[in-house]
């Protein structure tokens, strides 16, 4: 197998192909570039500025054939030079000579048959059109919590109010199929099934996990009601099942150091974690979707780059300070924006993603 040059940001027009014993460079229109995901020796995308990648043939630990690729810097009549400096660095990785390969998006070789996004959700009033603890008020006796239990909420530790939320309805009698039943029957937001329906649909494209700061107990009710828990690959949310007594019990789902975000939860943490976890498997995404509502969901859109896409629902929290955000620092954020009022809004533009990518 010859080598494979493969460029990333050459001068305008040019991209590598594989070609005789050697890297051949020939001009390709912009318009009939390739996105991410090719054949070996295919145009590939370009990303930063006289960067690309060039690939030899190797071989892995294990004796299989595969290519090892660097990023080198192209002279102005794009020829290649050496190895890329300061702001270029060097990329490497192996992977098999056949079939696919792609490129994550931090440049990095993706596993073949990995999927190539990562779609996340909140839950309340996100999949559903409800704040699902609200809900469960309704178990209460006249479906009113009394003043003195209200009364004890402190900004930022609303998992400790809601833990005595839970206590006080034990003591009041309702046990736990009472609330799964209130679960089960929250409604879904208005396109929220054709979304994930259409999600579940495109096979490997996407890797769908949830972030909620209710409870895995609700957020699984609900989902298994609807008929789309086996969607999510990963459920983060504060855990939550019957104790000793048989009665629903609370607890937090971890502790961090955010002054942003409630005592129990930092979903920019939990979304972190999750990418490193995935990475250490050898996952590397080509972009990220979040789709929320809650001022809670603001914060781990931090983590989204030029490219990614927030769904903020329109009008809600999470909308409001993403547009205030980009008022008082238009280059603070990166990512794309596209509001939604119905999930269709969500559906129409990953569509769109996947036609284009």
């Amino acid at each position: 197998m010859s080598p494979v040059c493969l460029s990333f940001s050459s001068p305008p027009g040019w991209e590598g192909r594989k070609g005789g014993g050697e890297c051949g460079w020939e001009r390709t229109p912009r318009k009939q570039r390739r996105n991410l995901c090719e054949k070996l020796g295919d145009p590939v995308p370009l990303f930063s500025e006289g960067l690309f990648l060039v690939t030899t043939k190797g071989f892995d630990h294990s004796g299989q054939s595969c290519q090892r690729s660097s990023g080198r810097r192209l002279e102005a009549n794009g020829v290649p030079t050496g190895a890329a400096q300061g702001d270029a660095p060097t990329m490497s990785g192996c992977f098999p000579v056949a079939g696919l390969r792609c490129l994550s998006r931090d440049g990095g070789m993706a596993a073949q048959g990995a999927p190539r996004f990562l779609l996340t959700f909140d839950f309340d009033e996100t999949i559903v059109d409800e704040n699902s603890d609200d809900s469960i008020v309704r178990a209460a006796p006249g479906q009113r919590l009394p003043e003195s239990l209200r009364a004890t909420y402190r900004e930022g530790f609303y998992n400790e109010y809601m833990q005595r939320v839970f206590k006080y309805l034990g003591e009041q009698g309702v046990r736990p199929r009472d609330l799964r039943a209130i679960y089960e029957a929250i409604p879904l937001s208005p396109g929220m099934g054709d979304l994930l329906q259409f999600v579940a649909k495109q096979g490997a494209s996407f890797e769908v996990i949830l972030i909620s700061d209710a409870n895995t107990f609700g957020v699984e009710s609900a989902l298994r009601a609807a008929g789309h828990h086996g969607l999510f690959r990963r459920i983060f949310s504060n855990p939550a099942g019957p104790d000793a007594r048989g009665l629903l019990a609370l607890r937090p789902f971890h502790t961090h150091s955010c002054a942003r975000c409630p005592a129990n939860m930092c979903k920019h943490k939990v979304l972190s974690d999750y990418l490193r976890e995935r990475a250490h498997d050898g996952v590397h995404f080509e972009r990220l979707f979040y789709v929320g509502d809650g001022a809670n969901d603001f914060c781990p859109t931090g983590l989204l780059a030029g490219g990614d896409v927030a769904f903020p629902r329109r009008g809600y929290p999470m909308h409001r300070l993403i547009q205030e955000a980009q008022k008082a620092e238009p280059s603070s954020f990166r990512a794309t924006v596209v509001p939604w009022e119905t999930a269709a809004d969500v559906r129409v533009h990953l569509q769109q993603v996947l036609k284009t990518s």
